[in-house]
């Protein structure tokens, strides 16, 4: 087991007043059976009201819209999180991704169809 204390801080400046919009963070470490996240928070300059959510691939996000002006914007999480996997390179690899391009079944093909597209054609297909 090791326990990590994490900072994140961005700064954003700029030449002249902007009117921050809506921003969607994703910055909290995704828990599961061997991460445990045992303390998260964000801090935002200026402040903003942040609202929680789930994404569709059950990722923890948070909405924040700001309502002033500002020449700046500064985004700090702190987290503390616990990890169980003693060794994280101890895994199986399946069979079918020794080998490239990985043969996907079904199942996981359809789940990683749009991750697997070429960004030129991302572009096309939302035109």
């Amino acid at each position: 087991m090791q326990r990590y204390n994490i900072t994140h801080q961005s700064y954003y400046n700029f030449s002249s007043p902007v009117m921050l919009g809506q921003h969607i963070l994703r910055l909290r470490p995704r828990a599961n059976h061997a991460l445990i996240v045992e303390a998260f928070n964000v801090k935002l300059m200026p402040d903003a009201r942040v609202l929680w959510s789930i994404d569709i691939e059950n990722n923890t996000i948070a909405v924040a819209n700001f309502n002033d002006v500002s020449r700046s914007l500064h985004v700090e999480v702190t987290a503390t999180v616990t990890q169980y996997n003693d060794n994280p390179w101890d895994f199986i690899v399946e069979q079918s991704a020794l080998n490239y391009p990985i043969a996907y079944y079904n199942e996981e093909a359809n789940v990683l169809a749009p991750y697997r597209v070429l960004p030129t054609e991302a572009i096309r297909t939302e035109l």
